[in-house]
């Protein structure tokens, strides 16, 4: 409709006003031209009366009455029409939305779990070796599943600055719903205590001892790493038992692989292993190639496997395969021990001490870092043995065998022995040096 028509009809006619005309005629006014000008005379006179003459007050409880004029009843009349006409308009517009199809209604759904960002929405970081004596590596930020048959793990978190890190036990976790296997997924509820690391020399990798739970509802931890000036990366580790190796069960649920080893040198393991398709496999920062499936084993056809000689050496005899794919960041940590539980050198190094003390003690310091050492290739060096191992380097004049175990110690204990190491001409500054 346009304005046309409201004016003078001359336009196209709406068919909604043209019905609310024709129901309105009825009740149009009829009178003539010069009657409708006397009423409105009669309206002035009214209005100077009203200015000039007090009005009589009505009656007390009554009305006042009087007769109604041609003026009276004409406004009377627009007023009814008004009222009838917005009444009516308000009829059709009613009509016309009832008679419109109502909007469809958002379907009931159930109750949904939110699920964080995991490596099937989040593309992983690249894999990363380990910069100090740490079993394995991840970069801040990332989230992990460690699978440790035995022993516990020394995890390094690393960072792009001298970063702040902060490690706590996580006391309450639960999976989110449709996640499984994937720490990232992991809805943490509450966390406990706080675990000292050690922090490398310019603050960029931080290791820490975890020890894993017997089933996944514990041996989880979050961290936190903090970088001035950026917001802080968070993430979750969880590390439990899980062997990996059985030949005769499927991949699953909470592994992502089988991992397993089927020779071991002084100098090697070789291990064996068959991943979901699609998934990444590395060792360190070095991608593994992956071969055709094994048709002799329980797993689909489908699934690539892995071989692998991981060279080790006499101060860390482990291997830690790194597997990526849709059920996130997984570890599984192989001992050169087999499924032998390695000892800590706190309980297998009392004659290995008493030897290297002895040669010490005739100044045959190079003699006494040797025994030692040879002793402690066959079991977990704890922090004693360590400490001890730096003072024979540091005595022995040995600056690069001073700096290994110089990295494995925390700063307290590094502080000990610093003088130590300073009497015989090794510095803390090349104690600090890569």
């Amino acid at each position: 409709m346009s304005d046309d028509y409201l004016w003078d009809r001359s336009g196209p006619p709406d068919l909604d006003t043209k019905e609310l005309e024709e129901l309105l005629a009825p009740l149009a006014h009829d009178a003539p031209l010069d009657e409708l000008r006397v009423a409105r005379g009669r309206q002035g006179e009214l209005v100077r009366a009203a200015a000039q003459e007090p009005l009589e007050a009505p009656p007390v409880g009554g009305r006042a009455k009087g007769k109604m004029n041609l003026f009276d009843k004409r406004i009377i009349g627009a007023a009814t029409l008004t009222a009838a006409a917005i009444g009516l308009l308000g009829v059709t517009v009613y009509k016309r939305r009832s008679d419109a199809p109502a909007p469809p209604r958002a379907p009931i759904r159930d109750p949904a779990v939110e699920v964080d960002p995991s490596f099937a929405t989040r593309p992983p970081l690249s894999p990363v070796a380990p910069t100090t004596g740490a079993d394995l590596a991840i970069m801040a930020g990332e989230s992990a599943w460690i699978h440790v048959p035995f022993g516990a793990v020394d995890i390094e978190i690393q960072s792009t600055c001298n970063a702040e890190v902060e490690v706590a036990v996580v006391t309450s976790a639960r999976m989110k719903r449709g996640q499984r296997g994937d720490a990232a997924a992991l809805s943490i509820e509450s966390t406990g205590g706080i675990i000292v690391g050690t922090d490398s020399p310019d603050g960029r990798a931080s290791t820490y001892h975890l020890t894993p739970g017997l089933d996944p509802s514990n041996g989880m931890y979050e961290y936190t790493s903090r970088c001035v000036g950026q917001p802080p990366l968070r993430g979750t580790i969880a590390v439990d038992r899980v062997d990996a190796s059985e030949p005769i069960e499927p991949i699953g649920p909470y592994a992502n692989a089988r991992v397993h080893n089927n020779s071991i040198t002084k100098d090697s393991i070789h291990l064996l292993g068959t991943v979901f398709p699609g998934a990444r496999v590395s060792i360190g920062a070095k991608p593994v190639a992956l071969g055709p499936a094994d048709m002799t084993g329980v797993d689909p056809p489908i699934f690539p496997t892995f071989a692998i000689d991981v060279p080790v050496s006499p101060d860390r005899r482990v291997a830690a395969v790194r597997v990526d794919d849709l059920n996130g960041a997984h570890f599984y940590v192989i001992r050169s021990s087999g499924m032998a539980v390695i000892q800590s050198c706190a309980t297998t190094m009392t004659a290995p001490k008493q030897a290297a003390a002895a040669l010490d003690a005739q100044g045959d310091h190079a003699g006494a870092l040797r025994t030692f050492e040879t002793a402690m290739a066959a079991c977990k060096p704890d922090r004693e043995t360590l400490s001890l191992a730096l003072e024979y380097a540091c005595k022995a004049g040995d600056t690069e065998a001073a700096r290994k175990y110089w990295r494995k110690l925390p700063p307290e204990l590094q502080r000990a022995v610093e003088p130590a190491c300073a009497r015989n001409e090794i510095t803390r500054d090349a104690l600090d040096r890569h």
